[in-house]
């Protein structure tokens, strides 16, 4: 098994070489984080993409009732890569391939309490033009509580980056998503508000 979506593969193309390697020798092959994590938003782009490889099985997160409707849908309408699908995964490669965090988790834990994974994954939302949407949902998931996971913990002493698959320079990547979900304003209210929670 292994991580595996249309952003994923635009990055690390040794996946789809994996993949193939397994048809060779009559071998499946399970995809992991087909939605990127949460990132990829339209289904069936998803499909439509993992459709095109018949030895690889996808798993899928589903959360809600409505979403495994969808999902079951699929099964008699299938979606197959048209024009548009392609351009929409053209698109969703360009934003988010390089150094998207896949959210493996691998660099966990972090030594100084970092949630990195929650980290990138709001990163990637703001990159995605919810800025707001990702800037509150870190906050809220790290920062408002007694035991803070907020990347102020990082000291940045580089034990994530030794176990990263996908190599990304983790340090220096917080530090670009602590300026676009922890502005300075943000950072003066977070200490405030910390000061109170650990009273």
């Amino acid at each position: 098994a292994a991580p595996s979506s249309s952003i994923h593969n635009a990055g690390l193309p040794w996946e789809l070489g994996l993949a193939e390697k397994c048809k060779t020798h009559n071998m499946g092959f399970i995809a992991m984080k087909g939605l990127g994590g949460g990132i990829i938003t339209d289904s069936r782009a998803a499909y439509a993409f993992m459709g095109q490889y018949d030895n690889v099985l996808p798993i899928w997160g589903i959360q809600r009732e409505k979403e495994l409707d969808e999902w079951l849908s699929y099964m008699n309408d299938t979606p197959e890569i048209t024009e548009e699908i392609q351009k929409l995964i053209d698109s969703d490669r360009e934003e988010l391939s390089g150094s998207f965090c896949r959210g493996c988790g691998y660099c966990m834990p972090c030594p100084h309490g970092v949630d990195i994974p929650t980290a990138f994954r709001c990163y990637n939302q703001s990159a995605m033009h919810k800025k707001i949407s990702a800037m509150l949902e870190y906050i809220q998931i790290t920062s408002l509580k007694k035991d803070a996971t907020s990347m102020n913990n990082c000291t940045k002493c580089g034990a994530c980056e030794k176990h990263c698959p996908q190599h990304i320079e983790i340090r220096k990547e917080l530090q670009n998503a602590k300026k676009a979900l922890q502005p300075f304003y943000i950072r003066a209210v977070l200490k405030l508000v910390n000061r109170l929670v650990k009273r």
